[in-house]
């Protein structure tokens, strides 16, 4: 269940306040046990934990730090240029998480996320039109300097 949910997507069961009745029936089926245990699983809370680590050195999945989210920030620049709404950016965000094997965090921290790197692309372009002090001089996903 932990590997799928982390494969798609890209939460940990401990995220996921629900997993559908058919969703348990088809991997109970897979796996060869009865849907009813999954009730029980995780009643011990290091359970999740314990397995989530194991998945993680087993199949490479890494936790989202502030390293993972400012190369995300960067990488969702030249879309926050092309639209003013910050849904389609959220879910990018979650996809490319996904397919980087980054386990994402909460969606307020993606929220906020979007959020700061849409200011960072609203000053910068703010202070071309104004001649305001620009905000992107602050941007924490602005790349380097060469």
């Amino acid at each position: 269940m932990h590997l799928g949910l982390l494969r798609f997507p890209g939460r940990t069961l401990a995220d996921v306040l629900e997993v559908p009745q058919r969703v348990v029936e088809y991997i109970a089926q897979q796996v060869g046990v009865d849907p009813a245990a999954f009730e029980q699983y995780g009643e011990r809370d290091n359970t999740l934990f314990e397995h989530l680590d194991e998945l993680r050195r087993e199949f490479g999945f890494r936790n989202c730090g502030w390293p993972q989210l400012r190369a995300l920030g960067r990488e969702l620049i030249p879309l926050a240029l092309e639209s003013d709404r910050s849904l389609p950016l959220v879910e990018t965000a979650v996809e490319r998480l996904r397919t980087q094997q980054i386990i994402a965090p909460g969606i307020t921290t993606l929220q906020r996320l979007v959020w700061l790197v849409m200011d960072c692309i609203c000053g910068n372009t703010l202070r071309f039109k104004t001649r305001r002090p620009c905000r992107w001089n602050r941007c924490p996903f602005r790349p380097p300097p060469p």
